[in-house]
This record gives C-alpha cells, sequence and structure tokens, in this order.
C-alpha cells in the first residue's frame, strides 16, 4: 500500500463552477474557481477539459486500488478526484 499526500491552498470565498469532464473513460462534473478569477487552474480546464492529461494519465496508473490519497489541499482537488475515480 502507497500513502499519497497532496497538499492544497484553497481561497474558500471562491465560488465554484461545473465543468463537464471526459477522462480515462470516466465522465464527471468537475467544480472548478471562477474562470475569471483562476486564470490558470480552472479556466483551462473549463475551456480544454482535463488538467495536465499526461500527468494525470500518469497518476492515475500508479494509484493502486488500496492505496490512500490524503490531500490537504492545493488547488482544487483534481488529483484527489482522479484518484476517488480508481479506488
Amino acid at each position: 500500500m502507497i500513502i499519497y499526500v497532496l497538499l492544497l491552498l484553497v481561497n474558500i470565498n471562491m465560488k465554484l463552477h461545473s465543468a463537464p469532464i471526459t477522462f480515462n473513460n470516466y465522465s464527471f462534473d468537475f467544480y472548478v474557481h471562477d474562470p475569471e478569477i483562476d486564470r490558470m487552474v480552472s479556466r483551462k480546464i473549463v475551456k480544454r477539459g482535463p488538467w495536465e492529461p499526461d500527468l494525470s494519465k500518469i497518476w492515475m496508473d500508479a494509484i493502486g486500488k488500496d492505496d490512500i490519497v490524503l490531500d490537504i489541499g492545493a488547488n482544487i482537488g483534481w488529483y484527489s478526484k482522479l484518484a476517488k475515480l480508481q479506488g
């Protein structure tokens, strides 16, 4: 079993926006920050779909069903969502 730790810093005052995502045979709604405020991650997810698709694929391939992922903040939980889809 491998334990992964992700560090997140989140602005709790931002309103969330839903972005429909299809990635690695999964379809889901992913909630992002206001893309007009978060012009880096949220805007790119809304406009292009999956965040860092190559790294996301590597991440999903690395996570096993019994692995533990501890998300303690970094942005919007993209990699945590992918971990949940795997498990």
